[in-house]
């Protein structure tokens, strides 16, 4: 851990997410780290887009920043990096820092060598689901050939976790000296607002619910196989929430009602970050049917440590990233495997065994606030920052 030193904390941040943040379903890591990194210090600028309308967060006191982009089907990410590279050209000094993924790296070419900003590379996910011409070019673009020759741009690097790290190093002859880590997070006080569970009453309907982007990629569609395996004298108690939006939200509701699930498996679309607590409230056991899966397995899943936070059972499939988390905790129903019939023999499970689960969500919810706070992920973070200004003489002695 680095010591704070007040000296070289202070400074500002732009922080560039090309994508539309407006119906983002990941909005907490920018939210709350930026939260964590004003505190320490930082004057924090989020630089993103939009697809229905520029949203601001009461209660959060980062800046956001929304730029128009074309929305052309594999235009959308470069024109947006073209106009967020133009704003910050006449406003960038030499200090600031710039955090970018690696389909950045491009515009972090320029300003590190005309503006003198500190670039910071910032790690979360691997390219997944590379199918198709336009999806093969777009990887080359903003994947490949920037850690082939960009990789000299940034001063700093951070990930998500090591496992990633190391296959990044593997995949591209690369050795990481600087870099620090840092994981999903939860704000536990945001979740603890969800009320308990309603005690079940003979005949009560009992709900499992998923949150997150919806894609078959994530196991979704295993999920609601599972519900039509459930036992029958069970099944018509059961009842599927899943919030969220994606690409397979058509083709898996043909797949509910080719199973003649529609009235058990209910789909709530978008809901936006600070009516999350309230929206998950209604289920009684929370779901991740991650697959075994290169890039889950490197990832750190933040829905996770959000249902664990929420005081609610959890059902996991045994890949890395969740036996990581939560592989000792009693609140949670390993799934022998990510296949339907795993997910349905663990969906009863959950059910026949509600109370037990339910005695031990408070032990998981300390679990997740002491391990995985985004307090403390972001002040890993900004000592980390605030060390490599110091470094490179960017600092305000410098």
């Amino acid at each position: 851990m680095f010591e704070k030193n007040e000296e070289f904390m202070k400074g500002r941040i732009f922080w560039v997410e090309l994508n539309r943040f407006d119906t983002k379903a990941d909005k907490s890591t920018w939210l709350e780290m930026g939260e964590v990194l004003q505190r320490e210090g930082f004057q924090v600028t989020l630089l993103t887009s939009y697809q229905e309308e520029p949203r601001q967060f009461p209660g959060y006191s980062m800046t956001i920043r929304y730029f128009p982009a074309l929305s052309v089907s594999g235009l959308f990410r470069y024109t947006l990096q073209m106009r967020i590279l133009g704003w910050l050209w006449f406003r960038v000094k030499r200090g600031d820092i710039v955090i970018i993924r690696p389909h950045a790296l491009w515009s972090g070419a320029f300003l590190r060598l005309f503006r003198s900003a500190l670039i910071h590379l910032d790690v979360r996910t691997m390219p997944v689901e590379v199918r198709g011409l336009k999806l093969r070019v777009d990887n080359v673009l903003s994947w490949i050939v920037p850690w082939r020759l960009l990789r000299w741009v940034p001063h700093s690097h951070s990930f998500i976790t090591e496992p990633l790290m190391r296959a990044i190093e593997k995949d591209f002859s690369i050795r990481f000296e600087e870099y620090t880590l840092w994981s999903s997070g939860v704000n536990v006080d945001f979740f603890a607002a969800i009320p308990p569970p309603v005690a079940k009453g003979e005949g009560d309907p009992f709900t499992f619910l998923y949150h997150g982007s919806i894609s078959r990629n994530r196991g979704i569609g295993s999920f609601i196989q599972a519900l039509s395996l459930v036992r029958a004298g069970l099944r018509k108690r059961l009842q599927i929430v899943i919030i969220g939006y994606g690409p397979e939200v058509i083709s898996l509701k043909l797949m509910v009602a080719s199973l003649g699930l529609e009235g058990q498996v209910h789909f709530s679309g978008f809901v936006p970050y600070p009516e999350i607590p309230a929206a998950i409230a209604v289920g009684d056991c929370f779901i991740c049917p991650l697959p075994d899966r290169l890039e889950w397995n490197v990832s750190s899943p933040l829905k996770v440590l959000e249902y664990l936070a929420s005081c609610r059972p959890v059902i996991l499939t045994p890949i890395p990233a969740h036996l990581d988390i939560a592989r000792d905790l009693a609140s949670v129903v390993w799934a022998d495997g990510e296949g339907a019939e795993d997910l349905a023999r663990a969906m009863e499970v959950a059910f026949d065994t509600y109370n037990e689960l339910l005695a031990a969500t408070s032990f998981s919810r300390q679990m997740v606030a002491e391990r995985f706070s985004w307090s403390s992920q972001g002040i890993g973070l900004a000592r980390y920052l605030g060390q490599q200004r110091h470094q490179l003489g960017m600092d305000a002695r410098g």
